[in-house]
């Protein structure tokens, strides 16, 4: 089946006087519910408090694209954002150009603007679009923040949690990858981690035990240390958990662009008693170059190297190597996404302290309240033993010569 690029244009006003900006936030995210984020080529305010909205999708014969889509689905998404957002009693009209409905004054409104569509407009009008509805996610605190736990092995006690944001339920943007991507198109990528640091100190406060557990929150070079200063600022410390309690993961994907910058901001993090990990460790491509600038207190080690590693010698080797490149560098070493008993029993083996995972608890909103005694069903009864295929491989690297 052949398939080609196909752009529609739809034209939306509303009769009951909705703010320009409401409507326009309204109209991206039902938008993006209908045709996807990444469908949404633009949104721009139309003459007359209009609000054109632009999407580009493949279409092709039998298969399904915008052009199968009623008005009516569209109407009611963008109706219903309105609805949440206080204005229940929205009038929503839409127009499609090329179709009957899309005649006399709508025509006028919006055949300027397919005319004067290229490359550099579009990149802009989705900027404005990402922007727009990130800061509205923001504006009203609409991040979801799950909890994971972090367990040493040897006794299953609770040493902290990490903190993994989300959109919320049926939201357009899932994923933390999502929503910083999202961030990252309006040309505000440090505020989306701001905002989740945030939201996840905020939280943690009120939710988390036992009281001398770590904060594991997620964050990028570029917004390395402001999130903790900004909400310092903004509320008192009884408010948020506390900072010498916070672990700043960094990962390994995000390159460290200005090492000056990053290192000044370490090291004034670490003054006021923030702790460091470097996330994704074995998975990202600045791996050694961020581990020796961040010098981390703790290595997480990617959940693509933790699968299966019971079976896999060479995964064994990494996670090896990690421990010694840890070792060397006085810090702990995570395992994160440990799933199965083997996992579990490898890991050991090979001498990791803490893990993290579906074995060990799903994330969730309201995470159980654990004490320091508790342990974990999948650490409690009769301690396991690494596998032998796994026993008998030699360590890849051996201890550093004496000079």
């Amino acid at each position: 089946m052949q398939y080609a690029p196909h752009r529609s244009v739809y034209v939306v006003s509303d009769t009951a006087a909705v703010p320009t900006e409401t409507l326009t936030t309204a109209v991206f995210a039902g938008g993006a519910e209908l045709f996807g984020v990444l469908g949404v080529e633009d949104v721009a305010v139309g003459p007359a408090g209009t609000v054109i909205l632009t999407v580009s999708h493949l279409h092709g014969s039998g298969g399904l694209g915008a052009r199968t889509i009623p008005l009516r689905a569209l109407r009611a998404h963008i109706a219903a954002h309105l609805s949440g957002a206080g204005h229940p009693r929205a009038g929503v009209e839409v127009a499609k150009l090329g179709t009957t409905a899309t005649s006399g004054p709508f025509r006028e409104l919006i055949e300027h603007w397919v005319d004067h569509l290229n490359d550099a407009s579009t990149v802009t009008a989705v900027s404005r679009s990402f922007a727009t509805y990130m800061t509205d996610l923001i504006a009203n605190d609409a991040i979801q923040t799950l909890f994971q736990p972090i367990v040493e092995t040897a006794t299953g006690r609770v040493v902290g949690y990490e903190a993994l944001s989300r959109g919320l339920p049926g939201a357009p943007l899932q994923s933390a990858a999502q929503l910083l991507d999202a961030g990252r198109q309006g040309g505000m990528e440090a505020e989306v981690m701001v905002a989740m640091a945030q939201l996840a100190r905020r939280r943690a406060v009120h939710l988390l035990s036992p009281p001398d557990a770590l904060l594991f929150i997620n964050m990028g070079p570029a917004a390395l240390w402001r999130p903790l200063h900004a909400l310092d600022a903004a509320g008192s410390e009884a408010d948020v958990w506390p900072v010498e309690q916070t672990v700043v993961e960094v990962t390994e994907h995000a390159p460290v662009t200005d090492a000056g910058a990053f290192l000044a901001d370490r090291d004034s993090a670490r003054a006021q008693g923030v702790r460091f990990a470097l996330d994704d460790a074995g998975a990202g491509y600045a791996g050694l170059t961020t581990l020796a600038l961040l010098a981390p207190d703790f290595i997480k080690i990617d959940m693509g190297i933790v699968r299966g590693c019971d079976r896999d010698p060479l995964k064994c080797s990494i996670i090896d190597a990690l421990l010694y490149l840890a070792e060397h560098a006085g810090a702990t070493v995570i395992a994160e996404g440990v799933e199965t008993q083997s996992e579990l029993a490898a890991l050991r083996g090979l001498g990791v302290s803490q893990v993290q995972g579906f074995l060990i608890a799903e994330p969730t909103e309201t995470p159980e309240r654990i004490t320091a005694t508790s342990v974990p069903r999948a650490l409690s009864g009769r301690p396991l033993r690494i596998p032998a295929a796994v026993a008998t491989q030699p360590r890849l690297l051996q201890p550093l010569p004496q000079r």
